[in-house]
């Protein structure tokens, strides 16, 4: 890969990657937390330093970048992600905690509904 364009932000995607292998192997939730805001910062450098790597070939990238700018806005989960990243860096709160587990139906009735099945004989 000699004179890669992309050579910054490449490293920083195997970065995010070893943040996810570290996140899976993590043993307790401190770990986890530390592997996942690294995992959030990484991502973000990506696009930044793509950004920046683009300049010289501006007439061609700025389409592709338009799409996708606009998809990080509208995505849900890249919405998320990005802002997960922000609450990390811009302020002091958790980005991620222990909750105990909890299960739960929502109905777009607002009066309920009904989950029917049939059950099996043994």
């Amino acid at each position: 890969m000699t004179n890669d364009p992309l050579k910054h932000p490449r490293a920083e995607l195997a970065a995010a990657s070893r943040a996810i292998v570290s996140m899976q192997n993590a043993k307790t939730m401190d770990e986890f937390e530390s592997d996942w805001r690294g995992f959030l910062n990484c991502l973000e450098k990506i696009w930044q330093k793509v950004e920046r790597s683009c300049q010289p070939m501006r007439n061609k990238f700025e389409p592709w970048q338009g799409t996708y700018h606009g998809l990080r806005k509208k995505d849900m989960l890249l919405r998320y992600l990005k802002q997960a990243r922000d609450a990390d860096n811009h302020s002091i709160q958790d980005v991620a905690k222990i909750q105990p587990g909890s299960r739960g139906y929502r109905f777009i009735n607002p009066n309920g509904g009904y989950i029917g099945g049939v059950l099996n004989s043994v």
